[in-house]
């Protein structure tokens, strides 16, 4: 790939790695979790047989929306953070549309090997191109990308493994292990960008950082991805709590009472406090004090913070990037407040109403699969349109 090709103004989808990955993320998820959904509610079919109808709802959501939010923040990130540009024109379009093929190949006639090695290789790709970047400026405080990037592709590899029937208990582990990595990444980006979009949003922002908080927070997040892949039961338990303590922490020493008249900024505060309320419930469950068949705490931490951060972060980001103000209008607004009532239904109303928890799951997947759909309607003008400025980007 010829990763520094120049790249045309009028081509402006392919000018930074956000254009196409948040719109393939946004527009793909919305799919998926309809789809889905409409399958949950015996409306449809399962539409990938390769998978399983549950694994196949887990694993678009990890390895199709999340791995394509994460690629087009990476993208665009990396390059600020060294000063050297990342993937764009047809180099961005090659992996773009190696992404895509990992999306429609389970939909397809198509031999399961071949399903398996297309979806695989997308996330070395994406590690490959980013290290590339990181290592030879020698930005050694962003070496975790690469690392990270590539567990979640051995988490990738042991969902595929058993969906090849090669191994019978790689599956629930590699999805343990995906869920680990991303979260983990939320902390990291989170503890970067909060205080610093607050700090930037804001007039006399009066949050104050501290590095010994963000460092232990990191750390108990990570003690945490090892003990939700392992399934310590005890461990899980201790690191759940002691991770949503600290998280929380860190949400008081950012708080400014401002920040819940900035849109923009509320949405990613309480995306990453869904993360320590869903750290939290995790833990007390491992513990026994929560009991409760259904999987609560995971969906606060996937439709809670990993569904509100990457709208509200993919909203700023595309707004920001492209050379626009950064009000974005009630259609959005709507989808921020959308994705809260989806965690909401999804992972706080069954411990009150367990007996609606059926109907609870299918209007939470709607809930959110009109959230990515306004965004889709709203943002696709913009990521394919070239910046109002002139500038590049």
């Amino acid at each position: 790939m010829n990763i520094e090709e120049p790249v045309a103004q009028g081509n402006a989808l392919l000018q930074k790695g956000f254009r196409p990955f948040f719109l393939l993320a946004t527009a793909g998820g919305m799919l998926m979790i309809l789809i889905w959904v409409a399958s949950y509610a015996g409306l449809a079919a399962s539409p990938a047989d390769y998978y399983g109808h549950n694994v196949w709802h887990l694993h678009e959501m990890l390895f199709g929306y999340s791995t394509a939010v994460i690629a087009g923040f990476l993208l665009t990130a990396v390059a600020n953070w060294t000063g050297r540009e990342t993937a764009t024109g047809t180099s961005l379009a090659i992996l773009a549309a190696v992404w895509l093929a990992g999306r429609i190949a389970p939909l397809l006639p198509l031999p399961e090997l071949l399903i398996a090695l297309l979806d695989l290789t997308f996330l070395p790709l994406l590690a490959g191109l980013l290290a590339s970047r990181i290592i030879v400026t020698g930005n050694k405080r962003n070496y975790f990308v690469p690392v990270l990037l590539s567990l979640l592709w051995f988490a990738n590899l042991g969902i595929h493994l058993q969906a090849l029937g090669i191994s019978d208990s790689f599956a629930l582990p590699g999805q343990r292990l995906a869920l680990a990595m991303i979260w983990l990444l939320i902390c990291v980006i989170a503890t970067r960008i909060l205080p610093a979009f607050s700090k930037s949003g804001l007039t006399d922002y009066r949050g104050q950082r501290n590095a010994h908080t963000d460092k232990l927070a990191i750390l108990a997040c990570a003690a945490f991805a090892i003990a939700y892949t392992s399934n310590l039961t005890w461990l899980l338990g201790t690191t759940g709590l002691l991770a949503c303590a600290l998280i929380c922490v860190q949400l008081i020493q950012w708080r400014d009472r401002k920040v819940w008249q900035v849109p923009l900024l509320w949405v990613l505060h309480l995306g990453y406090g869904w993360l320590a309320l869903g750290l939290l419930m995790i833990g007390l469950q491992a513990l026994g004090f929560i009991n409760s068949p259904f999987n609560l705490g995971l969906h606060a931490a996937t439709i809670g913070a990993v569904g509100g951060l990457t709208l509200g972060m993919m909203a700023r980001v595309s707004l920001g990037h492209t050379g626009r103000k950064l009000n974005p209008n009630k259609a959005v607004i709507t989808a921020f407040i959308l994705v809260q009532l989806a965690v909401l239904m999804r992972a706080v109303l069954p411990l009150f109403v367990p007996q609606h928890y059926i109907s609870l799951v299918q209007f939470s997947g709607l809930l959110w699969g009109i959230a990515l759909g306004i965004f889709v309607v709203v943002f696709t003008p913009i990521l394919i349109s070239a910046r109002p400025d002139g500038r590049p980007g």
